[in-house]
């Protein structure tokens, strides 16, 4: 071998020996690149931005039927519980371009679409508040049945405003009345099927043992079946649920809502079907995504789409997840979206009571909070801090982000504000006409 030829090859097994190197690097558990925000998380996942990202090959069990007409009443009263504060956001300085402001129009009647001919104008009392502050608010609706959940209590009306039943949703997850918290909901159209996700077998110490539970019904006055998806010894907090043709996503977060993440694909026919094992498809833990956001899907798509957000960053990192978890190969994809740097809200100002001043409301961070996608238009939205030019102060925003999924650019992206108010926290939907 020449002089040359041996200098090659050793310069190649230096180049792979600094790769191999940094590679580990990136993959020891609990390492300094595995932090977000500094926050450094033990046993989690790095889950870089390139390449298809497969995941583990598990199931899911039915574990119960149950009937909700033979459920207890939601147990409604005083919140007995009030949840720590798990992140410190820091509020920087406001957007100022790119902001809209609210019009309040007394005795507006709405847009031309909006006929009474065509909406149905009922007013119809919903749950209070039951369980932890603050309340876990979440509404689905089908044809037939309005559903509401608050914490630990379910409520189904008529579209008529008539409620049809209450019931605990302790009891329909877990067999334990007033156990557990965070309930998600969505209807979908497609199945003609309600599917929820609940933290299960859970006590309300904020630090674990739980359970991450997804049911499904055609009727929420009738059976549901109730899976198990996963049980931990510590906090699993704040599931998601996104729906779409052929898949269900739950993302969560371990160990209260800074993380690290957790996110499931299911395959929807076999929860459908109400088959006793499932196949799932579980990412993670992975601290370098935050709060991941499956989206609820309103028209076919062989791909489910999530979204998330880091704090005070200016990406939105939109994953498209494939495959169908027991049917083909299970991963996902990632593109970057440049957005306008966020930045978290500060508390929001109440009206004073009595002549003195009322507290003020906490706004959490600026992470994302709901996601929905419609033919390619994937919509997103958080909170932010923001000043419009004719107001005096900095307010609590929200920030709205739209994306096309088809070519991976960004089509909107601005701050929502009310003139001398506050708004936040967004829950996000479109119509027929793709309307935001």
């Amino acid at each position: 071998m020449s002089r040359s030829v041996r200098a090659r090859v050793a310069a190649l097994v230096t180049l792979c020996a600094v790769l191999a190197a940094l590679i580990a690097l990136l993959l020891v558990p609990g390492s300094r690149a595995a932090g977000q925000q500094g926050h450094e998380f033990s046993r989690s996942l790095i889950i870089g931005r390139i390449g298809f990202h497969r995941g583990r090959l598990r199931h899911v069990r039915l574990v119960r039927i149950v009937d909700a007409g033979k459920l207890p009443p939601a147990t409604i009263g005083p919140p007995k519980h009030v949840e720590p504060e798990e992140t410190r956001p820091k509020t920087g300085p406001p957007r100022t371009t790119g902001v809209i402001a609210l019009a309040v129009r007394r005795g507006h009647r709405g847009a031309p679409e909006a006929k009474a001919s065509s909406v149905l104008q009922v007013s119809a009392a919903g749950l209070t508040d039951a369980g932890s502050i603050p309340p876990d608010t979440q509404l689905a609706v089908s044809p037939k049945f309005v559903v509401e959940f608050v914490n630990t209590a379910a409520e189904v009306l008529d579209h008529a405003g008539t409620v049809l039943q209450t019931y605990d949703l302790g009891s329909l997850f877990s067999g334990v009345a007033g156990q557990g918290t965070d309930p998600k909901i969505v209807y979908d159209s497609a199945s003609g099927m309600f599917f929820a996700a609940y933290i299960g077998n859970f006590t309300q110490n904020f630090d674990g043992p739980s359970e991450i539970d997804l049911a499904v019904t055609n009727d929420p006055t009738g059976n549901w079946a109730i899976y198990d998806v996963q049980d931990k010894s510590i906090l699993q907090d704040q599931p998601k649920l996104g729906v779409s043709s052929n898949k269900l996503t739950i993302a969560w977060n371990d160990n209260g809502n800074s993380g690290p993440e957790e996110y499931v694909v299911i395959q929807k026919a076999g929860i459908v079907a109400q088959n006793g094992s499932v196949p799932a498809t579980f990412f993670g833990p992975d601290s370098t995504r935050l709060n991941v956001v499956p989206a609820d899907q309103l028209s076919p798509s062989p791909t489910a789409f999530a979204g998330y957000h880091n704090y005070n960053s200016s990406n939105v990192g939109v994953l498209s997840f494939t495959g169908v978890p027991g049917v083909s190969t299970t991963g996902f994809t990632e593109s970057d979206v440049t957005i306008a740097q966020t930045s978290a809200p500060p508390a929001a100002v109440q009206p004073p009571s009595g002549g003195s001043a009322s507290p003020t409301i906490d706004t959490g961070d600026d992470r994302l909070e709901s996601a929905v996608w419609l033919q390619g238009d994937l919509w997103t939205a958080g909170n932010d801090v923001c000043r419009f030019k004719t107001d005096k102060t900095s307010r609590a925003c929200l920030r709205v982000i739209n994306i096309l999924t088809t070519k991976k650019t960004l089509a909107r992206d601005v701050d929502i504000t009310m003139v001398g108010g506050d708004v936040m926290y967004p829950a996000v939907m479109l119509d027929a006409h793709k309307d935001f």
